[in-house]
């Protein structure tokens, strides 16, 4: 199997186990998110 393929299916077998650290794991450690879902300051702007 591809690499890619084995490091999404990691992924996402732990998002289904809500295993938070191996989520962490699958991610470089300079990578960043972000998701306006999740902006507390636009979320009071109109």
């Amino acid at each position: 199997m591809h690499p890619n393929m084995t490091l999404l299916r990691r992924l996402y077998d732990s998002l289904n186990r809500r295993d938070s650290n191996v989520m962490a794991a699958c991610y470089h450690p300079a990578a960043t998110f972000h998701d306006i879902a999740f902006d507390l300051k636009a979320a009071g702007e109109n």
